[in-house]
Formats: structure tokens, C-alpha cells, sequence
């Protein structure tokens, strides 16, 4: 009888000690929520900070890499240079050698009038300038094997960077992609711990003002549709179905969409649960 008035039956007023025992589990529930979010909130800020120090050291380990494979290349240049010198004195001398061989064997030849000795200086010095035309193409060899060896030596200097620049792009955008994907966890951990604080303001709140359970409920359902709206000036009952009212409160359909209008009509009224 003394309830009667603010709106409640009997079935009501008997099951107000059951609703209370379940509000209170229902706060310390949000309550291990947000510590949970904020627990993962700090292992995945931990996590990217292990990410980014990983980013870096690839890096460091690409760069050794791009270095040592030119260090290859400029040692491999170097000595094909050095051996195509060599060949290159080695053959003059040879040459200069012969030429000098042979005009001396020339002034024999004259000297003795085409004598034997002569023909045999002949022979020899056709010899020598056989044997420097050999030296030459032995040099043309030499040259042409160096010239080999330095395009085979920049075609893999050129691969060995191909290959690090792709390796450091896939370990940077491996490492981009985790960071992001942690970044939205943490994003998402931020908004769950924050929905939990305002309910649990919310909730407190309604404990200070003394409110009936009634008027918590409309309460809940005016979070619920706040929460269902893209924004404040989106706010409608269909944003929130019957359905899904009877089931967070426990109660039947008619009372449902009782509640979901007085709930509009306290958003109407400038109710906000972080006012």
C-alpha cells in the first residue's frame, strides 16, 4: 500500500531486495571490467614500445648488411683493376722486349748481308713478333675477363640492395602494421574503460540521489539509447529495441516500452550521465 502510489505492484515491491543484490553485482562486475582494461591498457603500450625497439634494431642490422655487401664490391673492383695493370705492364715490357729483339737482329741481318745468320735472325724475329702478338691478345683477355668480373660484381652489389631494401620495407610495414593493430586494441581498451567509469559514475550517482529502481532503470535505458545514437541530436526510440531492454532489466514489453519513452523524455530534458 505504501508503494502502490510511485508505481509499483506487489510482484514489484518483492522483488526490489533481489534487484538491489543484482545492481550491486552488476557495479562490482563493471568495476573488475575497467581494471581489466586498464591492465590491458598498459600491456599493449608496453607492447608497442617492444615494437618500435625491434623497428630499430632491423634497421641497424639492414644498414651492416648494405654495407658489408658494398665493402664486397669495392675489394672485388679493386683487384680486377690491379690484375688488368699488371697484365697490361706485363705485356708492354714483353712487347718492348720482342721490338728491341728484333731491331737488333734487323742490324745483324743487314750486317750480314742475308747470310744464314741473317735468315735465322729472320725466323726469330718473326718469332718475337708472334709471340708479342700473343701477349697482346693474352691482355685483350685479361682486360675482357676484369670487365666480366666488375658486371658481375655490381649486378650482385645491385641485387644484395634489392634484396635489403625489400627486406626493410616488409620489416617496416610488419612492424607498422603491429603498431597499429596495437594501437586500436588500446584505442578500444581506453573506450570500454571509459563507458565503464561513466556507468559506474552514473550508477553512484543514482545511489546519492536516493533513485527508485524504477527511475534507475529509465536511467539505464536512456544510457542505452544515448550509447545506441551516432550522435546527440540522433536520438530516437527505435535506436534501442524492446527486446534488448526486456533483456538487460528482466522485465515484460508493455513496461519496457513505458520506460524507453520516460528515458527519451529525460534525454529530452537534458539528463546526461556525466553532468
Amino acid at each position: 500500500m505504501t508503494m502502490a502510489p510511485r508505481g509499483y505492484t506487489v510482484e514489484d515491491a518483492l522483488a526490489l531486495p533481489a534487484k538491489w543484490a543484482a545492481e550491486a553485482a552488476e557495479r562490482q562486475e563493471k568495476e573488475a571490467e575497467r581494471q581489466r582494461a586498464k591492465a590491458e591498457q598498459d600491456r599493449l603500450r608496453r607492447k608497442a614500445d617492444r615494437i618500435a625497439t625491434l623497428t630499430d634494431e632491423a634497421d641497424i642490422e639492414e644498414a651492416g648488411h648494405q654495407v658489408t655487401a658494398r665493402t664486397g664490391t669495392a675489394r672485388a673492383q679493386a683487384e680486377a683493376v690491379k690484375a688488368e695493370a699488371e697484365a697490361r705492364t706485363a705485356a708492354k715490357a714483353r712487347a718492348e722486349q720482342h721490338r728491341r729483339t728484333a731491331e737488333r737482329q734487323a742490324v745483324e741481318e743487314t750486317a750480314a748481308l742475308e747470310s744464314a745468320e741473317a735468315a735465322a735472325a729472320k725466323r726469330r724475329a718473326a718469332d718475337d713478333l708472334l709471340e708479342a702478338e700473343r701477349a697482346q691478345e693474352a691482355a685483350l683477355r685479361v682486360r675482357n675477363e676484369n670487365a666480366r668480373i666488375a658486371l658481375e660484381a655490381e649486378r650482385r652489389e645491385q641485387q644484395a640492395e634489392r634484396i635489403a631494401t625489400d627486406r626493410a620495407a616488409a620489416t617496416v610495414k610488419a612492424a607498422q602494421d603491429e603498431k597499429n593493430a596495437a594501437l586500436i586494441a588500446l584505442e578500444a581498451a581506453r573506450l570500454r574503460e571509459e563507458a565503464a567509469r561513466v556507468e559506474a559514475a552514473a550508477v553512484e550517482a543514482e545511489d546519492v540521489a536516493r533513485l527508485s529502481p524504477r527511475e534507475r532503470n529509465e536511467r539505464r535505458v536512456a544510457r542505452m539509447l544515448l550509447e545506441a545514437a551516432e550522435s546527440e541530436a540522433g536520438i530516437t526510440l527505435e535506436a534501442v529495441p524492446l527486446a534488448d531492454i526486456q533483456s538487460e532489466l528482466g522485465i515484460g514489453r508493455t513496461t519496457a516500452s513505458e520506460m524507453r519513452a520516460a528515458a527519451l523524455t529525460l534525454l529530452q530534458n537534458g539528463y546526461r550521465p556525466t553532468a
